[in-house]
C-alpha cells in the first residue's frame, strides 16, 4: 500500500522523477530524423535533466573520490544518450566507445579490475573495431535513412521512462533505510547510473531502425546490467557478481559475432534496408 512517505510517493515528487521525464522527452526530441530546432530543444532537455540527475547522486567523503565516481557516470550516460541519437556511424560507434570506458571506470572503485578491463578490451575495443570493418566494408559511412517519422520514437522514450521510473523508486525503497555510509554511497551511484543505462539502451533499442543502433541500444543495456551487479556485489562483498559481469562479456560477444552476421546479409545488396521490414 503507498503511503505519503512510500519511497514511489516520494519518487513522484521529486527532482527524480522531473529528471526522468525531461530526459525521456529529450530523447524523443533527439531521436532521428528531425530537424535542428527539434533536437536543438532535445538536447536542453537532456541537459537540464542530466544536471538535476547529478545533483540527486549521493556525494562521498572527499572531492577526489566524487571526481572518479561522478565524471565516469556522466561520461556513461551522455555517450549513451549521443549513442542512440546519432546519425553517422562515426559519430554513434565512437559515443558507444565513451559508454564503455566510462562504464569500466565506475567499475574500479570496488577492485573489479577484471570485469572493468575486460568491458574496456571487448565493449570499447573489439565490438566497435568489427562494426566499424563491417560497415566500411558494405560502404556504409555516412548518415542513414532507415529511421522514418513515426510514433516509435515516443512509444521508446515512454518505455524507458516507466523502466528508469520503476528500477530508480526500487533502489530508493531497498537503500532508503541504509544510510549514507561510504559503501552505500557507491552502491547507489552505480546502481542508479545502470538503471539509467538500462533505460536508454531501451529507448535505442525500440526506438530506432538502424541495425547497427539496435545493436549497440541492446550492448548499452548490457553494460547497465554489469554495472548494477557488480555495484550489487561490491556492497555484499560477493565476487560471484563479477563472475557474472564476465559471463555478460561472452554473451555480448556472441550476440555481436551473430548480429554482424546478419547485418552484413542485410547490407550486401548495398541498399540501407529498414530493420523493421
Amino acid at each position: 500500500m503507498f503511503t505519503i512517505d512510500s519511497p514511489w510517493v516520494l519518487f513522484l515528487a521529486t527532482a527524480p522523477f522531473l529528471a526522468v521525464t525531461l530526459g525521456s522527452a529529450g530523447a524523443w526530441l533527439l531521436m532521428p530524423p528531425g530537424r535542428m530546432g527539434k533536437r536543438l530543444a532535445g538536447v536542453a532537455l537532456a541537459a537540464t535533466a542530466m544536471g538535476l540527475w547529478a545533483s540527486q547522486l549521493p556525494r562521498l567523503d572527499n572531492w577526489l573520490d566524487d571526481a572518479l565516481v561522478c565524471l565516469p557516470a556522466i561520461l556513461a550516460v551522455v555517450a549513451a544518450m549521443a549513442t542512440i541519437t546519432a546519425r553517422t556511424p562515426a559519430y554513434y560507434l565512437s559515443a558507444f566507445v565513451g559508454t564503455a570506458l566510462g562504464t569500466a571506470a565506475l567499475m574500479l572503485p570496488g577492485g573489479a579490475w577484471l570485469p572493468a578491463a575486460t568491458v574496456a578490451v571487448v565493449h570499447a575495443g573489439l565490438i566497435p573495431a568489427g562494426l566499424w570493418l563491417m560497415l566500411r566494408r558494405a560502404g556504409r559511412n555516412s548518415s542513414t535513412s532507415c529511421d522514418r517519422p513515426s510514433r516509435e520514437p515516443l512509444l521508446a522514450a515512454v518505455a524507458g521512462m516507466v523502466t528508469i521510473g520503476v528500477l530508480w523508486g526500487a533502489l530508493a525503497g531497498a537503500l532508503g533505510e541504509r544510510g549514507s555510509d561510504h559503501q552505500s554511497t557507491l552502491l547507489h551511484n552505480g546502481a542508479a547510473v545502470g538503471a539509467l543505462l538500462l533505460g536508454i539502451g531501451l529507448i535505442g533499442l525500440l526506438g530506432r531502425r538502424e541495425t547497427v543502433v539496435m545493436l549497440l541500444a541492446s550492448q548499452v543495456m548490457l553494460l547497465g546490467a554489469s554495472l548494477s551487479l557488480i555495484a550489487f556485489g561490491r556492497f555484499h562483498n560477493d565476487a560471484a557478481a563479477n563472475t557474472f559481469a564476465l559471463w555478460i562479456a561472452v554473451a555480448a560477444v556472441c550476440q555481436i559475432v551473430v548480429g554482424v552476421a546478419v547485418t552484413a546479409m542485410l547490407l550486401r545488396p548495398a541498399q540501407r534496408k529498414d530493420a523493421g521490414a
